[in-house]
């Protein structure tokens, strides 16, 4: 019984982070196209599709080094401006 009420209290530890309005969750494929996400992230990038539509092009090679360095196996901390609107960038975390 308390591996299954762990598993219940880590599902909703996960619920609580997934669900935060301060916080951006999605999933990409190897093409940087974007699969899945919080209602955060559609919230404020409705439509877009590949995550190469939300950088700025000088900070892409920044992006790049970070996801070759989650597919080698380490985790990394990225902060990145992701274009809202035309134009408009905002600093993520």
């Amino acid at each position: 019984m308390n591996k299954l009420r762990f598993k219940k209290l880590e599902e909703s530890n996960l619920k609580k982070f997934i669900n935060n309005p301060e916080t951006l969750v999605f999933t990409m494929n190897s093409y940087q196209d974007i699969i899945a996400t919080n209602d955060t992230f559609e919230t404020f990038f409705k439509g877009k599709n590949n995550l190469r539509e939300l950088v700025n092009p000088h900070e892409r090679i920044v992006m790049d080094k970070a996801i070759d360095s989650v597919k080698a196996g380490h985790s990394t901390t990225l902060e990145i401006d992701f274009m809202e609107k035309s134009k408009v960038y905002r600093p993520y975390k």
